[in-house]
């Protein structure tokens, strides 16, 4: 619930359907559910750019408190309609275009089936602002990293470095074509596009 304004600033660059679960917090689920959606979550999924084929699913009460994160990409991964999904989080801002260069790198190459491919992802060093740009193209990009003041970082990397290392960020750093992750850690948690 409390990311749906960045989800917003996110789905503004997005072209496509896409799948959304959104996890309200009450007790009576269908009652609770009723009086979020009508009080909070309509407004607020008016301002999102959806396309005719995307699909909300409201979740309350989850039936394994281990891994709820997990269980709520479960729900969202059944109602994907499309070849490629791109697994993500609410505050991931995908770069403009995403999709499109995305399917162009996969007609280019000819990629064994059921490859999954690993998005790098960054993070602000401080809050971003509202009106800081979204770079539109890498070179944009590598700019806000190699600032005398960088505004970005490598995902986690002072929290989990273990969470996003095998990306190798150095390697994307300078790489024009997709290149093997390789390796193995179990603390690895990339953000992917799969079929």
């Amino acid at each position: 619930m409390d990311r749906l304004i960045v989800l917003e600033r996110s789905l503004q660059s997005w072209v496509g359907p896409v799948s959304i679960v959104i996890f309200i917090p009450v007790k009576n689920r269908e009652e609770g559910i009723q009086e979020w959606h009508r009080l909070y979550i309509s407004k607020k999924l008016r301002n999102l750019n959806l396309t005719n084929e995307s699909h909300v699913n409201l979740v309350s009460g989850l039936e394994s408190d281990d891994y709820p994160i997990n269980s709520l990409r479960n729900v969202a991964i059944k109602h994907v309609k499309t070849k490629f999904m791109f697994i993500s989080d609410a505050d991931f801002q995908p770069c403009p275009d995403f999709g499109t260069r995305f399917m162009s790198v996969v007609h280019k190459h000819d990629f064994p089936s059921r490859t999954a491919f690993v998005v790098p992802a960054f993070e602000y060093i401080e809050s971003p602002q509202r009106e800081d740009p979204i770079p539109k193209t890498k070179e944009e990009f590598m700019q806000l990293i190699h600032r005398e003041e960088p505004m970005v970082q490598p995902f986690r990397l002072l929290e989990s470095s273990d969470a996003h290392r095998l990306t190798n960020y150095w390697k994307w750093y300078y790489e024009t074509n997709a290149y093997p992750v390789m390796g193995f850690l179990d603390k690895y948690e990339p953000y992917i596009v799969a079929e």
